[in-house]
């Protein structure tokens, strides 16, 4: 599945103000899930997977490489 840079920053926002709450000893709510600190490792993984989706999408978004070939 392909996320856009958009999606992929508000998913990103949204597992680090869960990582922040969670840090102040908080829980915190993501659709039906609550997440309290023992969902740390998840919370941590998750901030991961959405950093690199993110930083897929935006290799995506800068446009087609070029190559060029020289003939010999």
């Amino acid at each position: 599945m392909s996320f856009t840079v958009e999606q992929c920053q508000e998913h990103l926002d949204a597992w680090l103000e869960a990582d922040l709450a969670v840090t102040k000893g908080q829980s915190y709510t993501i659709g039906k899930r609550v997440l309290t600190r023992v969902n740390a490792m998840e919370i941590a993984r998750n901030i991961k997977i959405w950093q690199d989706r993110l930083q897929q999408a935006k290799r995506r978004s800068s446009g087609p490489r070029t190559i060029q070939i020289i003939p010999r």
